[in-house]
């Protein structure tokens, strides 16, 4: 990533620099792997028998793209605090299979 990523998150030698980049890198994760449709999926509670929606890609990159009060909506039904709207359409614009 670039110098703005290391500066903003406190070089990674810290605890709470570490923090924040691992917390950044978990996001992107989730944006990077979202299913092309909606799908759900067994949630992370301790029985791991509830069950969630996950929106598809194809749905978030509309809503992230529209404007900025829908896409941070989005963004947080994902789970995404630590990335800005607009880092959030670099890496999605990348996902090729979000525009076939």
């Amino acid at each position: 990533m670039s110098n703005r990523f290391v500066s903003e998150t406190g070089g990674g030698g810290g605890v709470g620099g570490s923090d924040v980049a691992t917390r950044r890198l978990r996001e992107t994760v989730t944006l990077l792997t979202l299913p092309v449709e909606e799908s759900v999926v067994a949630g992370s509670g301790a029985e791991g028998d509830e069950k969630r929606k996950v929106p598809g890609l194809r749905s978030v990159v509309g809503v992230v793209f529209e404007d900025n009060e829908k896409a941070r909506r989005m963004l947080e039904v994902l789970g995404v605090e630590a990335l800005e709207v607009i880092e959030v359409r670099g890496l999605l614009r990348r996902r090729v299979e979000a525009w076939t």
